[in-house]
């Protein structure tokens, strides 16, 4: 392993991940285009945080040319207690929702190397702590790893182990090497791919913040961007990366847009700098209006969306909105996501005038100003590509 990082957190993970990748692979001295693959764990866990892990290394693995293989994350937590020197059937556990479960048996067999490597014994289960030791009173469960370990172990008169149920990231990679050894060449994950409509370079120079701007539209400068015409929206990834003067500038808009009248907190420029620099990000900004997305193969996620309070109802956000489905479109997604605070609703209004509809809800994601818990709504929107048209009334 030349190099590894883990950072528990509960929520950021969007604007953390992308420079945590820089600097993993800086610290190993590794260029992105040297990997031979990219592993991301695939859970069971909270689903924004997988979706988000998931994106991101296939957005990379699409932009290196190299397969990304997943690893699930039970079988990662039986594998380090094998090599911590466990023996025996492991009970792999994770936390679920409430005091619920994530639960899988393995067994432990040594691989090529003399490694332990674990293999599935039953399919995972959720189920409350509670009913877990009946879930497996009959199975030959020799250590139990995961939270509540040591009253599942005495339930069952096995042996407690770890009680974290973070994977580490080199059982992640253990477990995807495997899988993509066991792949046939025609089965490799690159091969399931298909090309962008409209063509793989223009969809890629689109991505890059190069495409050009619509007819008339005045270009954006390095001190932030002129205001846009009716069909010029310029996808500004690439400059949002390398500028920081842009990036302060675009902070500076998520600041005025998270004054406390929603949830959330605004984003640095390094943060946004560092999401930019994501393989296929997404940006799109204008004088009083910010969007940040990105693509991974046939999915796309809107991150944020900000305006200045001066701004709204504008038609802004629903320009940008509708320009992002355009571009995530062209670039091959075929179906977007987004979370929006359950108490934002002329955001959820917008959202679903456009198409987007609502598919899920995560508890207490968000905390207003005053602390209080507040629900993410889960919206989605396939298929998607239509364009916008321009805002209703736009800056001069």
């Amino acid at each position: 392993m030349l190099a590894a990082r883990s950072e528990p957190m509960g929520k950021g993970q969007a604007e953390r991940l992308a420079p945590l990748i820089q600097e993993v692979l800086a610290e190993a001295g590794v260029a992105p285009k040297a990997l031979a693959a990219v592993a991301v764990c695939t859970g069971p866990g909270n689903f924004t945080g997988v979706r988000i892990g998931v994106a991101a290394a296939r957005g990379l693995a699409l932009a290196i040319g190299r397969p990304a293989v997943g690893a699930p994350r039970l079988q990662a937590l039986a594998e380090a207690a094998g090599r911590a020197g466990a023996e025996g059937p492991v009970l792999a556990m994770a936390a679920a929702r409430r005091d619920e479960r994530h639960a899988q048996l393995f067994d432990l067999v040594p691989d090529d190397d003399g490694r332990p490597m674990a293999m599935p014994v039953f399919e995972a289960i959720q189920a409350p702590i509670s009913e877990i030791p009946d879930a497996f009173e009959d199975a030959p469960v020799a250590c139990v790893r995961g939270p509540g370990a040591g009253e599942i172990a005495a339930a069952l008169d096995a042996v407690a182990l770890d009680e974290g149920d973070l994977p580490d990231p080199a059982d992640v990679a253990r477990i995807a090497a495997r899988t993509l050894a066991a792949l046939p060449p025609d089965l490799s994950p690159p091969a399931r791919g298909r090309p962008a409509r409209g063509g793989a370079a223009a969809a890629a120079g689109r991505r890059r913040g190069v495409s050009a701007p619509g007819p008339g539209a005045p270009a954006a400068s390095a001190s932030g961007p002129a205001d846009p015409g009716p069909d010029a929206l310029p996808e500004l990834a690439a400059r949002l990366a390398a500028e920081p003067t842009l990036a302060a500038a675009a902070a500076g808009i998520h600041a005025a847009a998270f004054d406390g009248s929603v949830p959330g907190r605004p984003w640095s420029a390094d943060e946004i700098a560092g999401f930019a620099a994501l393989p296929g990000a997404l940006a799109l900004l204008v004088p009083d209006a910010l969007l940040l997305g990105r693509v991974a193969g046939p999915e796309a996620e809107l991150v944020t969306l900000a305006a200045r309070p001066s701004a709204r109802r504008r038609g802004l956000g629903r320009a940008l909105t509708a320009r992002f489905a355009a571009l995530a479109a062209a670039a091959g997604a075929e179906e977007a996501f987004l979370e929006v605070a359950a108490t934002n609703a002329p955001a959820q209004a917008l959202y679903a005038a456009l198409g987007w509809v609502a598919v899920g809800r995560r508890r207490g994601y968000y905390r207003d100003v005053m602390g209080n818990r507040i629900d993410a709504v889960a919206m989605r929107l396939r298929p998607i590509g239509v364009e916008a048209g321009p805002p209703r009334d736009r800056a001069s």
